[in-house]
């Protein structure tokens, strides 16, 4: 059993804060326990708890929307589960004792429509900070550092250009400084990434279709997510998504 309790209430007309508690309780999935070259089946659960505080801001004003949140939260997790690289060249899983992560995370979305289009804008920022709490050995280099792999800083933004059906987004993501070593003495270099996406949603006998093309990684930059694996450069995708789920024609129609 975990247990959970949160609430919600307004301090302004358009303010309000919300919190919550949570107990965390999670076994190893099968392929933490199991994967070829690397499962562990010696794994512990994870367990601890959480607690979030945030505030959110609504408004509308002539047309435009706008919602801004912000959380505080914190975290205390027992037998962290974490995969990392060990010295036989692959990935394996392994219980870090104690993990203390907190941090703060920002959320802007705005909505304005100008006749048939609409302008909308959705950017988020998170700061985040994991740490080992807990010694292994006497001289334990992770102890009070930032986990590998775990960024302190990420940030997603989107612009959308919407005319009727059709829509084009841009997106700029942002990851920091990504510690390689559990000593934090190396890492790797931040990086953006600029994708671009357009799309045409077409009804089909009441259910909707979607057809989309988009160029990931537009600017060509040289970035890598993992140590010694350089990530692929300017690249393209097209697609299509079927929703079998019905729609309301009236509410595509418009």
């Amino acid at each position: 059993f975990t247990y959970s309790i949160g609430g919600e209430g307004y301090l302004f007309k358009y303010l309000s804060l919300n919190f919550s508690v949570a107990q965390h309780y999670r076994i190893p999935t099968f392929n933490d326990l199991y994967w070829a070259q690397g499962g562990n089946i010696n794994l512990k659960p994870e367990s601890g708890w959480g607690e979030e505080v945030g505030l959110s801001f609504k408004h509308q004003y002539n047309g435009l929307s706008a919602t801004v949140n912000a959380t505080v939260f914190n975290r205390v997790i027992n037998n962290w589960i974490l995969w990392t690289p060990i010295a036989s060249g692959y990935w394996a899983p392994d219980n870090i004792m104690r993990v203390w992560s907190r941090g703060v995370e920002y959320r802007i979305i705005l909505n304005y429509p100008v006749r048939k289009f609409t302008f909308s804008l959705n950017v988020m920022w998170n700061y985040t900070v994991s740490t080992s709490e807990h010694a292994k050995t006497s001289n334990d280099a992770s102890l009070g550092k930032q986990l590998i792999y775990t960024p302190m800083y990420k940030g997603n933004g989107s612009l959308t250009i919407s005319y009727k059906h059709f829509s084009i987004t841009f997106n700029q993501k942002y990851v920091g400084y990504t510690y390689t070593s559990a000593d934090n003495k190396s890492y790797l270099k931040p990086y953006f990434l600029s994708n671009v996406k357009v799309s045409q949603v077409i009804a089909i006998s009441g259910f909707k279709l979607q057809i989309f093309a988009g160029i990931n990684n537009a600017i060509d930059n040289s970035y890598t997510v993992i140590q010694n694996r350089p990530m692929p450069g300017r690249n393209y995708q097209i697609g299509c998504t079927f929703y079998f789920n019905k729609l309301n024609t009236n509410t595509l129609n418009k």
